[in-house]
């Protein structure tokens, strides 16, 4: 799982938006920053909906852990969550023009 998410990273954040925010005249270096963070925001607060939604047990970290582990699937489902901080920073930078100066 850990270097499926690293090549997610390398794939989204440089070959995406780093080349959108380069060819928008912005810094790729920022925007890369800006898009992990809306990567995680988003892994973390709809990780924490979707977690809330399926499971159906003790909300402890020790129970969690092991419902993660036991449904690969639904790791790789918060992993696939994350993806809409991604593709919601592409979005904006899509849109946007170059910078106001």
């Amino acid at each position: 799982m850990g270097l499926f998410v690293v090549f997610l990273f390398y794939f989204l954040i440089y070959s995406a938006n780093g080349r959108l925010a380069r060819s928008r005249g912005r810094s790729p270096i920022v925007w890369g920053i800006v898009t992990v963070i809306a990567f995680l925001l988003a892994q973390g607060i709809l990780g924490t909906i979707y977690v809330g939604a399926v499971y159906k047990g003790a909300m402890n970290p020790q129970s969690l852990a092991a419902f993660i582990q036991a449904n690969p699937l639904s790791a790789l489902m918060i992993v696939l969550l994350g993806m809409g901080g991604v593709l919601a920073v592409r979005f904006y930078l899509e849109r946007s023009g170059p910078p106001k100066r």
